[in-house]
């Protein structure tokens, strides 16, 4: 397994690199911090004295120019924050500092194949360099089938032991979630399952989530599991409110083409859900 945080040393906001590493250190992984330069975007006439983004008058670089300058930018802030994060954490595994030309799309690909059970690290606020938001976030991770946690800034490191996991108590198939039994067996969480139904559906919707329950506990979950019927018209917004009285560590949120959750990404709700709950999000976009 291996942990590689999507760097974020361009962003005002603060850097969720330090988040990343305790979740490495949590899973005991070999991490990497890799940082992404597309220099086919960055166009312009950069000064030899100011900052990465200042355009002055003069000769335009090249794209090596322009990855050599933002490399070396890269390197000193990459440096300053891991130095400081691993003498604070006493840090037991391998950490790499890794720098990248291409795109974020084509490089999260290409580092999400193989055997090796990969988990992104991603901040949910979009540094405007290498992601330029939620929803171009959310499409990268779709196309490259990865399991990524989405972590607000500022946003201190829990283990994974309080889980709300949205469901359709409609479906029995669950198989899509054993991708992600290291997490349960891991953390060993109390896991709060969630479907949302309206007012006629409800006693219907109960029972079929206890059938759920069951096969569930089979399947994958090793665990404490509570299922919760909610009675709702919106289905990010009766999440979210359910999310909000609960204070999870995690949400979890799956898709995959024709599967029984399909129906929690309609309508921008993992999007409504990212921008209106304060815990990060684990994300699963099973191919």
């Amino acid at each position: 397994m291996r942990t590689i945080i999507i760097s974020d040393i361009n962003s005002e906001a603060e850097t969720i690199i330090p988040f990343g590493l305790r979740v490495g250190r949590a899973f005991e992984t070999e991490t990497d911090v890799l940082h992404i330069i597309d220099s086919r975007a960055l166009q312009g006439e950069y000064s030899q004295v100011s900052d990465s983004q200042s355009i002055t008058p003069g000769s335009k670089l090249s794209q090596k120019e322009i990855f050599e300058r933002e490399e070396g930018l890269a390197e000193k802030k990459m440096d300053k924050i891991l130095s400081a994060e691993a003498s604070r954490l006493n840090y037991p595994l391998k950490v790499n500092r890794v720098i990248a030309e291409n795109t974020v799309e084509d490089e999260i690909i290409k580092r999400n194949g193989g055997e090796e059970t990969t988990i992104f690290v991603i901040s949910s606020q979009p540094d405007g360099t290498i992601f330029q938001s939620l929803d171009e976030i959310l499409s990268v991770l779709k196309s490259a089938g990865a399991i990524a946690v989405i972590v607000p800034p500022e946003k201190e490191y829990r283990d994974f032991e309080k889980i709300v996991l949205p469901v359709d108590f409609e479906h029995d198939e669950i198989t899509q979630f054993t991708d992600v039994k290291f997490v349960i067996d891991r953390f060993e969480p109390f896991i709060n399952v969630v479907s949302v139904t309206g007012s006629k559906s409800y006693l219907e919707m109960e029972l079929k989530s206890e059938s759920w329950k069951k096969n569930a506990k089979k399947s994958f979950l090793s665990t404490t599991v509570k299922t919760n019927v909610l009675e709702g018209k919106d289905f990010a917004e009766t999440v979210t409110k359910f999310v909000h009285r609960n204070k999870p560590d995690v949400v979890m949120l799956f898709r995959k083409k024709q599967n029984p959750v399909e129906s929690i990404f309609k309508d921008d709700a993992a999007t409504k859900i990212m921008k209106h709950v304060d815990v990060p999000l684990l994300v699963y976009f099973r191919k």
